[in-house]
């Protein structure tokens, strides 16, 4: 059995900020996960009789990077004789393929081809029946889907098609990736709470700090702004310049304008997302004033190059799962214990 160590290592680390229990009966393992299956009689309905299956989770290292979780499994594995599966992202003649394999004698290995180059990498076990291959893996690494040695960008770009293969028997179990949780950033939608559109998605999060994650999707602004109006009708704004980049923090209260650059901290923009955090009481110096945001309810506008393109009323920043909560460290015990399980 061969485990990469640094990958155990990069999971202690994920912050809990991306695991924040917003509706029980969506932060489950069926929205987390996509599980793609091949049965014996060619059939990629996922049944009983499945010989292989590809399983993706994605897993939120950091506000700039997010992980894949493969899991490939092939059944009715005979112990004497030599077995391949293979999962394979294709798109024209570009292909990167996951294989997981058996020796006659019980030999495993897990493997990525990017073309003709192969690369060891993750995970692999046999045991009563069952070959396991597990892989965790970011953009930046060399085993990651690729079209024509770029990086495929899996938020935006639903292009490739999927292929299950056990010994010679393959099919295809998807057209495009439109279904893999990372599509969009569709896994956040599962344990947030998420404003926005379709294009513009915002994530606000405050336990004893408050922290607030936007991406922009399919579109290309300049500038993208969000305002929170309370009852006073004291404004607390962000501005993300994607083309600068760079983010900036200001109260308004009336005519008067307090910048809170200084009060913005674990910030990150890059390409079309951006990330801060705030503590949950600002100081306005220039007005002698404070904002304590963990306190009642604010009006939502999010901007894009000044243009409204969302909005809500009487919104609460704090979140309703305790501060670090239970669902973020559960989650990451369970990848562990899956990963020593295999």
């Amino acid at each position: 059995m061969k485990i990469i160590l640094p990958l155990i290592v990069n999971l202690v680390i994920i912050s809990p900020f991306y695991l924040v229990e917003a509706d029980k009966n969506k932060c489950t393992d069926e929205c987390l996960t996509k599980t793609y299956c091949l049965s014996n009689d060619g059939s990629t309905q996922c049944s009983k009789n499945n010989l292989v299956t590809a399983q993706f989770g994605v897993l939120k290292k950091s506000s700039s990077t997010e992980m894949l979780h493969l899991t490939l499994t092939g059944y009715n594995i005979e112990a004497t004789k030599d077995h391949t599966v293979r999962l394979s992202f294709r798109k024209n003649s570009a292909k990167t393929i996951f294989t997981c394999y058996k020796s006659p004698l019980g030999a495993t290995k897990a493997s990525v081809f990017q073309g003709s180059t192969e690369y060891g990498s993750g995970s692999s076990y046999y045991q009563q029946d069952l070959l396991t291959c597990s892989w965790i893996f970011s953009r930046s690494d060399p085993i990651w889907p690729a079209y024509y040695n770029n990086p495929v960008d899996l938020i935006s770009d639903k292009s490739f098609a999927l292929q299950l293969d056990y010994d010679t028997l393959n099919g295809t179990v998807a057209q495009d990736t439109s279904e893999l949780p990372i599509y969009r950033m569709k896994f956040l939608k599962c344990c947030n709470h998420v404003y926005g559109t379709d294009n513009y998605l915002l994530i606000i999060n405050q336990t004893d700090q408050t922290d607030f994650y936007a991406q922009v999707m399919d579109v290309k602004p300049s500038i993208m702004t969000i305002a929170l109006t309370n009852v006073d009708k004291t404004v607390l704004a962000f501005k993300c310049y994607f083309k600068i980049p760079l983010i900036q923090g200001y109260i308004q209260n009336g005519t008067k304008s307090t910048t809170i650059n200084d009060q913005l901290f674990d910030t990150y923009i890059y390409n079309s997302r951006c990330s801060w955090s705030i503590h949950s009481y600002l100081n306005a110096s220039s007005t002698h004033s404070s904002l304590d945001i963990s306190k009642g309810t604010f009006n939502l506008q999010i901007n894009s190059d000044d243009h409204l393109v969302y909005s809500e009323e009487n919104i609460s920043l704090r979140s309703s799962s305790p501060s670090l909560s239970s669902v973020s460290m559960n989650l990451i015990i369970l990848i562990i214990i899956k990963l020593l399980s295999i």
